[in-house]
C-alpha cells in the first residue's frame, strides 16, 4: 500500500470573517482542472438547519430550511433546500419565499477562509485490504472523471460500507460530495450536492442534489446517473 497525503475532513473547515464569523467542517472538496490553467478548487460544508442566528427566541428559520456552502477563494454558493415539499401549503405562515433562493458569487470577497488540512494515509488496492478497515473505520474516497476539456477529482469521507468477505464483494453509500453536472448542451456545467454508490474502482452511480430532490436536472431521469465510467480509489488513515 502507497503512502501519500489525503484530507482530514475532521480538522477541515471554511470559516467568514467579519463582526460576526461562522465555521463549518467540509463534506468534500472537488478539484476542476481545464487544459492550460491552473486547478479550481471548490469545498463543499456540511449542511445545517438555518437558525435565526443570535435571536432571544425563536432559534429556527420559519419555514425550515437546511443552509449549506459551495466555497473557493472566489466563489461561493449558498445552497437554502427547503424541508416542506410545497411551502404555499404552509397556511398562516409567513413565507417570502415560494421558490429556492440559492445565491452565488464572489459573495464574502476577502473574508472567506478555505483551511484544508491533511494527513498520512494509504492506498487500499485490494478487497481483503477493505475488509480489514471495518475495524477503525476512517476511509477517505477520490473519484477522477474527464468530460471534454475538463478533469474532475473529488476526494470525500466515506460514511458507509458494506462488505461480504465470504463473496469477497463490497459496497460504499456516501455523500454529500460535490458533483459537476454539465447542461444539455455538454459546454457549461454546475455544481450540485450529491450521493455516491459504487462496489467497484471503475464505475459509479449518482444521485443528483441531496437530500432532498429539490433541483431537478432535467437531462438525468429521476436525477441519478448510473454507471459513470471513472477512476475511484480508497485511501485509509495512517
Amino acid at each position: 500500500m502507497a503512502e501519500l497525503q489525503i484530507v482530514d475532513f475532521n480538522k477541515s473547515n471554511v470559516s467568514w470573517l467579519g463582526d460576526s464569523t461562522g465555521i463549518f467542517k467540509l463534506a468534500s472538496i472537488l478539484s476542476v482542472c481545464c487544459k492550460g490553467r491552473e486547478p479550481d478548487i471548490f469545498t463543499l460544508t456540511e449542511s445545517v438547519l438555518a437558525g435565526n442566528v443570535y435571536a432571544k427566541k425563536d432559534l429556527i428559520k420559519n419555514p425550515p430550511y437546511l443552509f449549506q456552502l459551495v466555497a473557493s477563494n472566489n466563489y461561493q454558493k449558498i445552497l437554502r433546500t427547503d424541508l416542506c415539499h410545497d411551502i404555499s401549503e404552509l397556511h398562516g405562515k409567513n413565507i417570502s419565499r415560494q421558490e429556492i433562493l440559492d445565491t452565488e458569487g464572489n459573495l464574502f470577497r476577502e473574508n472567506i477562509n478555505v483551511d484544508v488540512r491533511y494527513k498520512d494515509g494509504r492506498l487500499i488496492d485490494d478487497v481483503n485490504a477493505i475488509e480489514k478497515c471495518s475495524t477503525g473505520f476512517s476511509l477517505n474516497g477520490h473519484l477522477s472523471l474527464n468530460r471534454g476539456q475538463y478533469q474532475f477529482a473529488i476526494e470525500f469521507p466515506i460514511r458507509h460500507l458494506n462488505m461480504n468477505a465470504k463473496r469477497t464483494i463490497w459496497q460504499v453509500e456516501t455523500g454529500p460530495i460535490l458533483f459537476p453536472v454539465f447542461s444539455k448542451n455538454k459546454k457549461n456545467f454546475s455544481f450540485s450536492p450529491s450521493f455516491l454508490f459504487f462496489g467497484s474502482f471503475n464505475k459509479v452511480d449518482v444521485f443528483l442534489d441531496y437530500p432532498l430532490k429539490r433541483r431537478i436536472f432535467s437531462q438525468y431521469k429521476d436525477n441519478m446517473i448510473s454507471d459513470l465510467e471513472c477512476d475511484i480509489s480508497l485511501f485509509k488513515e495512517q
